[in-house]
């Protein structure tokens, strides 16, 4: 997921995340150039989940928590979606 912004994305330059690495969405802000957030609904060990619109459908934004360990698995979980998603079966 690219950055997220708020415009030029200022008022997010070095206050991404809280102390303990979970993103602070702020509604309004758009997420990958093209969702925009209308606030959080949760967060786990993992990371946070986003409510965000894209047209005139709702989505929820899996967003993981910024430090190695997640960072690794979000890669291996994009890995196992996208095998998935191509339908052949287990990764």
């Amino acid at each position: 997921l690219a950055p997220a912004s708020g415009g030029d994305g200022a008022h997010l330059a070095d206050n991404w995340t809280d102390a303990e690495g979970y993103y602070k969405v702020t509604p309004g802000e758009l997420l990958a150039g093209r969702y925009a957030a209308a606030g959080a609904v949760g967060r786990g060990v993992f990371g946070s989940v986003v409510r965000a619109t894209i047209g005139d459908a709702t989505v929820a934004i899996k967003i993981a928590r910024s430090n190695e360990t997640m960072a690794r698995a979000a890669r291996r979980e994009r890995e196992v979606l996208a095998v998935l998603s191509k339908g052949k079966g287990d990764p």
